[in-house]
């Protein structure tokens, strides 16, 4: 024990997991990592990191989770740097340049949706799940961004499924309603009311499991580029939001991966051999 007063402080006797590759680092890339440490240890404003509007808030994913989800566990567990607070105006801003960025991945990495091969089951119960959200969201309080990432999901699934078939007389009269609600907004139609209809009440048949796209974009990432570098993509393709309040130490080259130590349940799993990742 060090002190009582004013607070309590107690002085370790190891070293944490994290911290073990700092004795082997230079004296600037040192002081690199420590900037960088001070994002998870400092007190954050709950404020929009865009505008600084204190109102209206809701997490935005710098990564989207549509890719982020596929990662090996060193890059997404407990991975908060990329998770941010925006308000609605700039999250919706920000998601516009995100699935801009998503068309030009399937571009780059040629992902295409083979229209013989049956999608899974679990992705199915998903785009049910948000056609089911956006039917009873007649008054549009879903958040833009949240909205954003349900048209998304299903707009994938609209792809990737070859045979919709028709829902049912009353879902389609509610894709309908959802339809004239759009644009009464002057909101552009990422598909049909009667497509939402169909993803609402459609039931899988049985075929071979295929991926999704982030699925198939992630592994074409780890093949070529990496995911570190992958993930330095998205926090730069942020910056064009023109965040003025991002918290101290969040940054582009900011650490992209952690290490598990031995008793952590995926220190089996870590690719480094328990040699903390500081990417």
């Amino acid at each position: 024990m060090i002190s009582l007063h004013p607070l309590v402080q107690a002085q370790l006797l190891f070293e944490p997991e994290g911290r073990k590759a700092y004795a082997d680092m230079a004296p600037a890339e040192l002081q690199k990592q420590q900037q960088a440490d001070s994002f998870y240890t400092q007190q954050r404003a709950n404020v929009c990191v865009v505008c600084g509007a204190a109102a209206n808030l809701h997490r935005f994913h710098v990564v989207p989770s549509r890719y982020r989800r596929h990662f090996p566990v060193e890059f997404k567990s407990h991975a908060s740097h990329d998770v941010v607070l925006c308000c609605v105006a700039c999250a919706e801003g920000a998601g516009k340049l995100q699935y801009q960025r998503d068309k030009e991945l399937k571009d780059r990495y040629r992902v295409k949706h083979d229209e013989h091969t049956q999608i899974p089951e679990t992705q199915a119960k998903v785009a049910q799940k948000a056609a089911k959200a956006l039917l009873g969201d007649t008054r549009f309080k879903i958040p833009a961004a949240r909205r954003g990432d349900l048209e998304q999901c299903i707009s994938d699934f609209v792809e990737s499924e070859a045979s919709l078939g028709a829902g049912t007389e009353l879902v389609r009269k509610a894709g309908r309603a959802w339809e004239d609600g759009m644009r009464a907004v002057d909101r552009s139609l990422p598909f049909t009311g009667d497509q939402l209809a169909s993803v609402h009440d459609f039931k899988p048949c049985p075929g071979i499991p295929r991926s999704d796209p982030g699925q198939l974009i992630v592994q074409a990432v780890e093949a070529s580029c990496g995911v570190a570098h992958f993930i330095k993509e998205w926090r730069t393709l942020f910056l064009q939001a023109e965040p003025r309040f991002l918290p101290q130490g969040w940054g582009v080259d900011s650490k992209t991966s952690r290490a598990f130590g031995k008793h952590s349940r995926f220190h089996c799993t870590s690719t480094d051999s328990g040699k903390p990742q500081l990417a």
